[in-house]
């Protein structure tokens, strides 16, 4: 948990052969209103430059810390669980490339839950 309270969320995402969708979708989790934050992208063995296009965005020292992890094909839930592995959050968010989560997608599911948890405990 950081000093203001908020813990880090992770948000992962898995390509293979995706290339078209890569900058549409990093570009929508960079822009998210909530931090601390960070998105590991996991390329899953692409033949057609979306690993490429991803390692354009490898940025582990920036604000939103932005890391892609490449493995051979080995499919969505082996690109899902190497990007779990190599998460730091207390929260993770998983999303899909060809998906363009609105800029408050994290603040709001993190408020929902937080409401839920407040609701479960009365």
């Amino acid at each position: 948990m950081t000093a203001v309270g908020n813990p880090l969320i992770s948000i992962t995402v898995c390509v293979r052969d995706g290339k078209d969708w890569v900058d549409g979708c990093l570009e929508a989790l960079k822009n998210q209103t909530y931090r601390p934050l960070e998105i590991i992208a996991v390329d899953d063995g692409s033949t057609d430059g979306s690993k490429d296009k991803l390692l354009a965005w490898h940025a582990p020292d920036d604000e939103i810390s932005t890391n892609i992890l490449i493995q051979d094909a080995e499919g969505l839930s082996a690109g899902r669980k190497l990007a779990l592995d190599n998460s730091r959050g207390e929260w993770v968010a998983i999303t899909d490339i060809d998906v363009r989560p609105s800029q408050n997608w994290i603040s709001n599911l993190l408020h929902i839950c937080r409401q839920c948890f407040s609701n479960c405990s009365a």
